[in-house]
């Protein structure tokens, strides 16, 4: 989070000079001619769009400084957004509930990357009734992003990282097991934390559960390229001929399962006998 801040106000330093020597060197500085009035139009658009960028920046700080979760009524109530040291980095998790001595559930989101503080708070905002929802922003994605180096994750570290959060929820919290949520990457994690240490979880919930990842990823490229082939979509057809069917290795992954991720998930959208296009599965 230090490090993302400095690097913010590095930016903003840059920011700031670059439009006072605009203001200083007037529309001069962009046109030749007074009557040239295309490039003074440009002039005047540069600097509302150097002024726009300077805005969102500030406005990224004061969020990062006044960042929280909306308040629960009640005695026992607990609505948090917090920082706690995990195996020596500090990481991100929110904390809801309408008694917090209510059974705890951990969710684990998707991803890896992924963050789902927005959507778990609406998506699973019954269950608050009963139970403290605690949701951990994993390292590399949301506020926990640098956390941790990116070049030092793997799925041991999330395991590692996964029981210490358990500890530190059970601590805390004073409860001898939790319950553990996860959906898409999450419940693969959720698994594999409970295939580690399965007396410290009550249950495990898994939502858009992964199995077979190398066979689904086929899966999912074979009927993307039959889709393709009876619409006549010779476009796609070659896109996906280029790739080759996965599993892919190295850089731009994640670009190159969109190929047919995306085309499939286009298809389902607009496909009517389908009622839940793949994001809600919570």
């Amino acid at each position: 989070m230090l490090k993302t801040i400095i690097v913010l106000i590095l930016l903003l330093v840059g920011i700031i000079s670059f439009i006072m020597v605009i203001l200083r060197k007037g529309h001069s500085y962009f046109y030749k001619g007074k009557n040239d009035k295309y490039s003074l139009k440009t002039s005047r658009s540069f600097k509302v769009l150097i002024i726009t960028i300077l805005s969102i920046f500030i406005l990224i700080i004061f969020s990062q400084f006044n960042v929280k979760t909306p308040e629960i009524e009640g005695e026992l109530a607990i609505s948090e957004l917090i920082k706690v040291e995990i195996n020596g980095e500090k990481q991100w998790i929110s904390v809801r509930g309408k008694n917090k001595n209510n059974p705890v559930i951990l969710f684990l989101a998707g991803g890896p990357g992924g963050s789902q503080l927005g959507a778990v708070r609406r998506n699973l905002a019954a269950l608050e009734d009963n139970y403290t929802v605690i949701n951990w922003e994993q390292p590399g994605s949301g506020k926990s992003f640098d956390s941790v180096d990116t070049k030092a994750l793997d799925v041991k570290r999330y395991i590692k990282d996964g029981l210490a959060l358990t500890d530190y929820i059970k601590e805390n919290f004073n409860k001898e097991k939790i319950y553990i949520m996860g959906e898409s990457w999450g419940s693969a994690l959720g698994v594999f934390l409970v295939n580690e240490r399965p007396e410290d979880y009550y249950a495990f919930i898994g939502a858009g559960q992964m199995v077979a990842f190398e066979e689904t990823e086929k899966i999912c490229y074979e009927t993307a390229l039959e889709i393709a082939k009876s619409k006549g979509d010779q476009e796609q057809v070659e896109k996906l001929k280029e790739i080759g069917p996965p599993p892919y290795y190295g850089k731009n992954m994640a670009l190159t399962t969109a190929t047919y991720l995306q085309y499939l998930s286009k298809e389902m959208v607009n496909n009517p006998k389908i009622n839940n296009p793949g994001y809600t599965t919570l």
